[in-house]
């Protein structure tokens, strides 16, 4: 089994990481190849988020993908 390291920028994104209940996942840019090549392996969601002149980070969770969309030009990697 492979790992595989996923960071979500809250300023980058203009978002908060949200909580996803059951189903857990990320959205990415990357090439799908390298995404789908996270199937079946864990993935570890770490979120980072500036407070004042630092960043911190923690880690949102850690997630088997079972699949790879298309979302509106980024891809949405989700799973259990």
């Amino acid at each position: 089994m492979d790992h595989y390291i996923a960071y979500h920028s809250v300023d980058l994104m203009g978002r908060e990481y949200p909580d996803a209940g059951n189903d857990f996942g990320h959205y990415s840019r990357k090439p799908e190849s390298f995404l789908r090549k996270t199937i079946g392996n864990l993935v570890w969601v770490v979120v980072g988020k500036r407070k004042g002149k630092h960043t911190r980070y923690r880690l949102a969770g850690v997630y088997s993908p079972d699949r790879v969309n298309d979302e509106e030009g980024d891809w949405l990697v989700q799973g259990r």
